[in-house]
């Protein structure tokens, strides 16, 4: 027995940490749970951003990873319910049935009835839907009591049957997390706890959006996040390489910012290289990771927003640099990720993706002949007119996602949101007459608000109901950017939360007959609530076939 306590008290010892930074051993995860069935858009740009260093990290999409283990680990329980669940996916992914309707719905609604029963069991929301998961912080929510509540679940089993069996957790000497969202962010304080208990001895990161925002609530809440060795409050793969330079040098930090990084990790460029594309690294598996026929990747044109003077929001300049790419370089990676993994949509995930880029876009894809099919994201602009936004509905756009906020010029005026109802108006009259889906954004209980200002906003959205394809509704005090900006704006308002706006607005016997409802999102009936499958059915309907000009 002693001999036994010897042995394995040496069981995770290894060789000692190399002194060269680029011979790290660097793995980087994307924790559960984000939307299922597609891959993780953080993973391939920081993987890439790091092997822009010389580094080599080996990365793992957890999320997508748990959603293929959850349906298929049945085999060993029921093979009935395997085959069930197998012809289910096989109907997601066929490019007739997909299509149909009955079929589509028929099929989604086995796969989420066998995730929600999980989901009732464990409570925790095993969802195909984000709109039903814990993707905010929450004043109602006691982020360790939750944390705590994993232990047992089909979560934690997933952890030790893959997480434990399949990856040589001993061999890495950092593990990164980036979390995007407050479940990942509290998958990944869960799965950091176990890590520590079981004595890895790799030096633990967190990282991501989620952790940019949630600040300080994480920094300060050691019984928290003290799993963690380092935070990162700011920054990319240029940070992180930055602490596994500090690793070898022995003087790495618990907390790291942007302004940390030293002069060999600083790119000059911005965020992105200007010469050339990334030659993003997808899973080999990645063809599983869809529940859909077509794949669709979200990818950067920038980082940050070019406009970035909405008071509330995260990319506001104060809180996030701008860092765009050059356009040719961005049609040379869509290329090179059609080419290599055969994907065929993306989603333009910049958070402002401003008329002068898309009329870019336009001129390099018209340039190029290439057909590729795309949404992108925008405030209002006087510069999206029906002559650009025709160009864009010709080279393959099939959704503007558009930034309403509210349809008050006082709430409008406060928040900076730099434009009126008036325009508003003017750009959905030019998204109409050229026949382009849209999807506005509605933030509710801003602050300052009135009743009076709530009710402009709902008989906007009555008034211009068919000229919209949905519609999404934030409470403000529930976005993860309220914490960030409470001292400045305060949580003061008399305006309607999010259920009221609704309850309003599909009283209305126009939008009721037009519109269904799920969650805080309404659309169109007929058409998915899953926000990449709507867009497929979009792009089969208003995105081909894709007329490029010569």
């Amino acid at each position: 027995m002693k001999g036994f306590k010897k042995f394995a008290s040496n069981a995770y010892r290894r060789e000692p940490i190399p002194d060269d930074p680029l011979k790290l051993r660097v793995g980087i995860f994307a924790p559960p749970l984000v939307e299922a069935f597609q891959p993780s858009l953080t993973l391939p740009y920081l993987s890439a951003q790091m092997q822009s260093f010389g580094f080599t990290p080996n990365c793992h999409n957890l999320s997508s990873l748990f959603y293929i283990w959850l349906f298929r680990k049945v085999r060993l329980e029921s093979v009935e319910l395997y085959r069930s669940l197998r012809d289910a996916m096989s109907v997601l992914r066929d490019p007739d049935r997909f299509y149909n309707p009955e079929d589509y719905h028929e099929a989604l609604e086995y796969l989420e009835d066998y995730a929600a029963e999980l989901a009732e069991r464990d409570k925790i929301p095993y969802t195909l839907f984000p709109a039903s998961r814990v993707s905010i912080i929450s004043k109602e929510i006691d982020l360790s009591s939750f944390v705590k509540s994993m232990a047992g679940t089909l979560l934690e089993k997933f952890l030790f049957d893959y997480v434990g069996f399949t990856l040589q957790l001993e061999t890495f000497d950092v593990i990164g997390f980036s979390a995007n969202n407050t479940f990942q962010l509290l998958s990944s304080i869960f799965i950091a706890q176990k890590l520590k208990q079981a004595k890895i001895p790799a030096h633990l990161v967190l990282g991501g959006h989620a952790v940019s925002i949630a600040d300080p609530v994480v920094r300060e809440d050691d019984e928290l996040a003290g799993c963690f060795d380092s935070l990162v409050l700011e920054g990319g793969g240029d940070v992180f390489a930055q602490i596994c330079d500090d690793l070898v040098k022995h003087r790495v930090k618990r907390i790291y910012k942007s302004c940390d990084v030293s002069s060999r990790y600083r790119q000059t460029e911005g965020l992105f290289p200007l010469g050339s594309p990334y030659h993003l690294s997808l899973q080999h598996d990645i063809n599983d990771l869809y529940l859909s026929p077509h794949q669709i990747f979200s990818i950067h044109s920038a980082f940050g927003c070019n406009y970035g003077a909405c008071i509330f929001c995260s990319s506001n300049r104060k809180s996030a640099l701008y860092a765009p790419r050059n356009i040719n370089i961005l049609v040379d990676e869509m290329e090179w990720l059609q080419d290599q993994y055969r994907i065929s949509h993306f989603n333009i995930s910049d958070n402002n993706f401003s008329p002068d880029r898309a009329a870019l876009l336009c001129d390099e894809l018209e340039k190029r002949g290439k057909k590729i099919i795309w949404q992108c994201t925008s405030r209002v602009y006087d510069e999206y007119n029906t002559q650009l936004l025709k160009r864009m509905r010709e080279n393959g756009c099939a959704l503007v996602n558009v930034g309403l906020e509210s349809a008050s010029d006082s709430i409008l005026n406060q928040m900076k949101k730099g434009y009126t109802v008036k325009q508003v108006e003017r750009m959905l009259d030019d998204l109409a007459e050229v026949k382009m889906p849209v999807h506005l954004y509605c933030i509710c209980g801003f602050p300052g608000e009135t009743s009076r200002d709530s009710e402009r906003t709902v008989s906007f959205l009555k008034k211009h109901a068919g000229q919209y394809h949905s519609v999404y509704f934030q409470d403000y005090d529930a976005q993860l950017a309220n914490k960030v900006f409470t001292n400045e704006l305060g949580n003061d308002t008399l305006g309607y939360d999010a259920k009221r706006m609704m309850d309003i607005l599909m009283n209305d016997r126009d939008v009721n007959q037009n519109f269904a409802q799920y969650g805080n999102l309404i659309r169109l009936k007929g058409y998915p609530f899953i926000e990449d499958h709507n867009f497929l059915y979009l792009a089969k309907e208003f995105g081909y076939p894709v007329k490029n000009k010569k």
